[in-house]
């Protein structure tokens, strides 16, 4: 199948193949241009960044002041384990990556 631009006519077919979206929020959820008023509708949702600058609490409360309470701190204590030179891979399940 050929990529398509992602348009209203489109996007319900795609927000329904997807079951976990991950969002990265510096630069992209904390930008002028996203806003919070969306529903997950049940899908996991999962708020990432390489910034450590700030705390697991300022986060929260960064999230908090944008009206998304089910944030918080404790949600920043899950941590992947990684191994040392570990190849990872592809997982054909997953249908694409967005940067």
């Amino acid at each position: 199948m050929a990529p398509q631009l992602l348009s209203s006519c489109n996007f319900k077919s795609l927000f329904d193949s997807v079951e976990t979206f991950l969002f990265e929020c510096n630069g992209t959820l904390f930008s002028p241009y996203f806003s919070f008023d969306s529903d997950p509708q049940g899908k996991n949702v999962v708020f990432v960044t390489n910034n450590s600058v700030k705390s697991r609490r300022q986060y929260a409360e960064k999230f908090q002041s944008f009206g998304v309470p089910s944030v918080t701190q404790e949600d920043g204590e899950k941590r992947a384990q990684w191994k040392s030179n570990s190849l990872f891979e592809h997982d054909k399940s997953v249908g694409a990556v967005v940067v």
